[in-house]
């Protein structure tokens, strides 16, 4: 089974949007299959997206906002448009994760 097959099956199941978060992102870059990885997590994206389902929001969290920057901000990455947000500027969050970034739905 796929990562978008296991996706749609519990998005049929829930049927509610479904929201991915990846903490400490920059270790997916580590990976040897990160490439990969990151582009059947955009597959399933785009599937769980598309109007036969609830949809797919993907959060990569880390406290090196470099490290997010070099995983999804270049063109050569499946996540290039994304909007950054410093979670410390959320002053009720009490989080202290340094910096989130959050694909935007229509990216």
């Amino acid at each position: 089974m796929s990562l978008t097959d296991a996706l749609v099956a519990l998005s049929m199941l829930w049927k509610v949007t479904i929201v991915l978060i990846i903490d400490e992102a920059r270790l997916v870059m580590t990976s040897e299959t990160a490439s990969a990885t990151m582009h059947a997590l955009k597959a399933a994206r785009d599937e769980l997206n598309s109007s036969k389902h609830s949809g797919l929001r993907i959060v990569f969290m880390d406290v090196d906002k470099e490290s997010l920057r070099q995983l999804c901000g270049s063109w050569d990455q499946p996540f290039t448009v994304l909007l950054w947000l410093n979670c410390r500027s959320f002053v009720n969050l009490n989080c202290d994760c340094g910096a989130m970034s959050f694909q935007r739905a229509w990216s």
